[in-house]
């Protein structure tokens, strides 16, 4: 059994794209894990620095809190509440490396990656005394797969045999070749519970019940505004618990959040780009990890509402009129990176040959446009939201593209509105924020005429086809057709790619283990600790 080891691409994009609509975009905003070969970690002064011992307490300041804590039912964005709670099946370290947790032994079973085995921990139990079983494990992803919340479609098709008392296997009806990163805290799924809370999974929304290194209390919490958390004594590996005490703090408000640091309230937690100079200035570390790109997305590839758009010179001309450079220093003043591709660079899928394909170029971007017979250029309704930063590239882009002819004709919705008319074709073109998780995932999301974030069911036969064989591919070959799809999608132009921005992590003085990388990008609370005790 190797350690990491054909549908086609419409079917499989059914089954992710059904969770990402759920979530309402929480998925790709995320960015998720990884899927890098390395990268310089994203350091504070603290990066390597050592833990103290066991300190008294972490206050976490998150800007948005859960609907529920149920793992069948949250959403997958809102996983940073029940991390400290409930133990993954497999870990991802701060190095990005992929290491035991509650599963000691795992791989792919022959070719194909549709069989996948797992091997658990002996002696490990949940907090409420439950014992990890095979039979346990099973239970816990059959109940995720029937509580119908955003996770149940990642395990569309999956079927479970116990192989002994601590061994099981996970039989897919089409290949998925990225289940170490889905088994992982960065997922839901991967997140144990407890086999006696599904007895009566009831309590599940306002309690906890896995087997990590902290036990939520009822009674300190309060539901939407601070989430209180104390060591669980039982936990298998007690070097990995550095405090007596977590909070996560919902602070929605930016300038709030870092004022509560600023003040020590707080010790660490998200930061936004609107603060973070004055973070820095204010002397607290920063972690700053490029992971979602902003850009456009060209939807309407066949013209059915916007005519221009069919034409691939057209889309292509969109893309040589935007000045990424320029947009990407003054937003994000070093923190971000341009880009004209799907894939974050440094990442296994970025396509380094085709990295400079979209080089700025204005005079290209008229010439296209007048080939495709727009020499005046045309009018573009482009859907945009202020919900996340997501139009913030929109509305930089919007007087580069009016310097070659196009006037862009923004659209702002809230958040929800939004969500609808860019899922239901409202509009031919939409300013978008999309995450960097595997292609494998991203392919389905934004590519798959299936896939949320292709509205208009666009299709083509090669990407289809590469997707195929990149699924069921050993990890040696494909890193070469990811990145094949990556190009390929660059070549049909059917997004505008600015810049990827950072998702940003504050911390305190005195706390160590702010650390992300191209190939870790996501904080997990656990992970932090203090240099003073």
């Amino acid at each position: 059994m190797t350690k990491r080891r054909a549908h086609l691409l419409r079917t499989r994009g059914r089954t992710t794209a059904t969770a990402v609509a759920t979530t309402a975009v929480a998925v790709l905003l995320a960015g998720c894990g990884g899927g890098a070969d390395g990268g310089q970690p994203q350091g504070t002064p603290n990066a390597s620095a050592e833990p103290c011992g066991v300190a008294d307490s972490l206050v976490f300041a998150n800007g948005a809190g859960p609907s529920t804590l149920d793992p069948g039912t949250i959403d997958q964005s809102a996983s940073t509440y029940i991390q400290p709670a409930y133990e993954p099946l497999i870990r991802r370290d701060q190095d990005g490396e992929y290491v035991p947790a509650l599963a000691t032994e795992w791989g792919y079973v022959g070719e194909g990656n549709t069989t996948f085995q797992l091997t658990l921990r002996d002696g490990v139990t949940f907090a409420d005394g439950g014992e990890l079983t095979a039979q346990g494990v099973v239970d816990h992803f059959t109940y995720l797969q029937q509580a119908g919340g955003s996770s149940s479609a990642l395990l569309a098709g999956w079927t479970f045999t116990v192989d002994g008392p601590m061994q099981l296997t996970i039989q897919m009806a089409a290949p998925n070749p990225i289940l170490e990163e889905l088994l992982s805290q960065d997922w839901v799924i991967g997140m144990v519970i407890s086999p006696v809370a599904l007895q009566d999974p009831s309590e599940l929304g306002t309690t906890t019940a896995g087997a990590g290194q902290y036990v939520l209390d009822p009674a300190r919490t309060v539901a939407g505004d601070t989430y209180v958390y104390t060591a669980n004594p039982d936990y298998w590996d007690p070097s990995a618990v550095h405090y007596d005490e977590l909070t996560i703090r919902v602070i929605a408000n930016p300038n709030s959040l870092l004022s509560a640091m600023q003040t020590g309230e707080v010790d660490a937690g998200i930061g936004d780009f609107t603060t973070a100079s004055a973070a820095r200035g204010a002397g607290l570390q920063v972690a700053a990890q490029p992971t979602v790109w902003q850009g456009l997305g060209l939807f309407d590839r066949a013209g059915s509402i916007s005519a221009p758009l069919a034409d691939q010179r057209v889309r292509q001309a969109i893309n040589y009129a935007i000045d990424r450079e320029a947009v990407t220093t003054a937003l994000y003043a070093g923190d971000g990176v341009a880009t004209s591709e799907i894939a974050l660079p440094g990442s296994d899928d970025f396509n380094e040959d085709t990295a400079d394909r979209y080089a700025y170029d204005p005079d290209e971007a008229r010439r296209l446009l007048a080939e495709a017979g727009y020499p005046d250029g045309f009018t573009l309704d482009v859907l945009s939201t202020d919900f996340a930063s997501i139009g913030t590239a929109g509305q930089a882009v919007a007087g580069q593209l009016e310097q070659v002819g196009i006037t862009v004709n923004l659209v702002q919705e809230e958040v929800n509105s939004y969500i609808t008319d860019l899922f239901s074709a409202s509009y031919p073109a939409a300013a978008v924020g999309l995450g960097s998780p595997p292609v494998h995932i991203s392919a389905t999301l934004a590519v798959a005429p299936t896939g949320p974030f292709n509205p208009f069911r666009t299709e083509d036969a090669e990407l289809a086809d590469l997707y195929t064989q990149a699924a069921a591919a050993a990890p040696e070959e494909r890193t070469a057709l990811n990145q094949q799809i990556v190009a390929r999608v660059q070549e049909l132009a059917w997004f505008a790619p600015v810049t990827f921005t950072p998702v940003y992590y504050y911390g305190s003085t005195t706390t160590g283990g702010l650390v992300v990388s191209e190939k870790n990008r996501l904080l997990d609370p656990v992970d932090l600790f203090s240099t003073e005790c």
